[in-house]
């Protein structure tokens, strides 16, 4: 196994890890959590710089990869719904569009068409990871210590309000990919 798919393998392996840490209602764990996860998805770069700098790009890789971002993200949104720090219909519409643009890369792929990554999916995992990392801060901040109901009601606004980003960009995105991608999804009707 070459060192970006392990890497990828790794990133698989913490998704559980980071998850577990999150639950724990102790300020160590959570903090642990938001470490883990900003490791995860800077592992997620570097495997992508290695793989092409060193030539190493494979079909284990180019399947994994995404699949273990998907299971990462989907993962950290659904647990903080969980946890009551971003609300369900959001964890619920990022789950929507992942299902939606895995599904048309699959009916693309089935027909010798690859659909890659653009300028949109990495925008919105920006967003998404940073929406991520603020949700968690904001628990490991009620977990540490005392913090005021004016910060309380601050802090669950503002990820709330990045949350509602994150989601709204997820679907205008997934509409402009579905609106590229018509004519391998309408060619048949």
């Amino acid at each position: 196994m070459n060192a970006p798919n392990a890497i990828t393998v790794c990133r698989v392996i913490l998704v559980p890890v980071i998850v577990y840490l999150l639950y724990l209602p102790v300020s160590w764990a959570q903090w642990s959590s938001v470490g883990l996860f900003v490791v995860a998805m800077l592992s997620d770069v570097a495997d992508g710089v290695i793989a092409k700098k060193r030539e190493q790009i494979t079909n284990f890789g180019t399947f994994l990869d995404p699949v273990a971002d998907k299971m990462l993200i989907l993962s950290m949104f659904l647990a903080l719904s969980g946890l009551g720090v971003i609300p369900f219909w959001i964890a619920l519409v990022i789950l929507w569009r992942e299902l939606l643009v895995t599904g048309i890369r699959s009916v693309a792929s089935s027909k010798g068409v690859v659909v890659g990554a653009n300028w949109m999916g990495k925008t919105k995992a920006v967003f998404q990871t940073a929406t991520i990392i603020a949700a968690q801060l904001f628990l490991c901040y009620q977990t540490t210590g005392p913090i005021t109901d004016d910060q309380v009601n601050f802090g669950g606004s503002f990820v709330t309000a990045l949350a509602t980003l994150s989601a709204l960009l997820s679907v205008a995105f997934a509409g402009v990919f579905v609106y590229w991608n018509r004519a391998l999804l309408f060619e048949d009707i």
